[in-house]
């Protein structure tokens, strides 16, 4: 179990795979934002927290030790996160700006 556990990047924590962990933070983080999104009465935010979701999951996926059999070195997953960070980032404020200057989505 261990071995197939190495070889696909599934290192446990607390028993938790990384996928799963994962979907916790990002399931999490969509209810907390969509709960508060329905209180306000507002979905101004709803593109930013999509970034901000991209962005934590990416960074999990980074200081989670997944290291698929050694062949992967912290900061090959650390550029690839920041990509993503970036990526997520641009586009979370663009439509962010979006629909703030449009007055709505």
């Amino acid at each position: 179990s261990s071995g197939i556990n190495a070889e696909y990047g599934l290192n446990n924590m607390a028993g938790l795979s990384l996928f799963l962990i994962t979907l916790i933070v990002d399931f999490g983080l969509q209810l907390v934002f969509g709960v508060l999104s329905i209180l306000l009465k507002s979905e101004k935010f709803y593109d930013l927290i999509g970034g901000l979701t991209h962005m934590i999951c990416a960074l999990v996926g980074v200081f989670y030790d997944w290291n698929v059999a050694g062949r992967i070195s912290f900061e090959a997953k650390l550029i690839q996160a920041l990509c993503i960070c970036f990526w997520a980032g641009k586009l979370g404020s663009f439509l962010l700006y979006r629909v703030i200057k449009a007055g709505g989505d």
